[in-house]
């Protein structure tokens, strides 16, 4: 629909406000610690990341192809009965990478679906955007949610990715799992659900 690629134009306009005005608050604020204390370093990583993830949903938007899945709630229901610890992601969702690679660095084996992969999102709507960050601002206006992640929701509660499964159960988001490991509750969750996680 037409409405598939106007709607991302809007965005980028919108992206591109929210950004000088992002820029604008940064140079007011170049004298607070929190902005002297930052490296050059941190900056250039944070650039590299944005930069990676930014091409990569850009690739996968403009690349996209009819979904592998036919009938999503079978998809998703013997998913996350075929594996343990399940994770759907998309390949260029920050969120999604920061989930899996905390996964990782614990040691927790998973098994990943990635939906764009799949062909997914399709004949999706576009999600709403977090005014209060730029960059994922302009990354939602391309995020389309399909079937999959429509049914997702109607477990979790959650419409976008990542989402974890464990043992049938929804766990958690990045953010959920996130303040989890911050409390040093993942592991546990984790091990007593038959996932082992030997590293630190």
């Amino acid at each position: 629909p037409i409405s598939r690629f106007f709607s991302p134009l809007v965005c980028l306009l919108q992206y591109i406000i929210s950004f000088t005005i992002s820029r604008f608050k940064v140079r007011k604020s170049k004298s607070t610690k929190t902005k002297r204390r930052r490296s050059k370093k941190e900056k250039s990583e944070k650039e590299t990341y944005t930069l990676k993830n930014f091409m990569g949903l850009i690739l996968s938007f403009f690349m996209s192809s009819e979904s592998q899945i036919e009938d999503p709630k079978k998809f998703v229901q013997e998913a996350i009965k075929a594996d343990k610890l399940v994770v759907f992601s998309k390949t260029y969702w920050p969120y999604a990478t920061k989930a899996k690679k905390l996964l990782t660095n614990i040691g927790a084996l998973f098994k990943v679906y990635e939906l764009n992969s799949l062909g997914e999102p399709r004949n999706g709507t576009i999600m709403n955007f977090d005014s209060n960050n730029y960059y994922s601002h302009f990354l939602s206006c391309f995020t389309w949610t399909g079937p999959v992640q429509q049914f997702l929701k109607t477990i979790s509660g959650e419409l976008s990715v990542p989402q974890i499964f464990l043992n049938g159960k929804f766990i958690g988001t990045l953010e959920m799992i996130d303040e989890l490991h911050k409390k040093g509750d993942l592991k546990k969750v984790l091990n007593d659900g038959g996932i082992a996680t030997p590293k630190l």
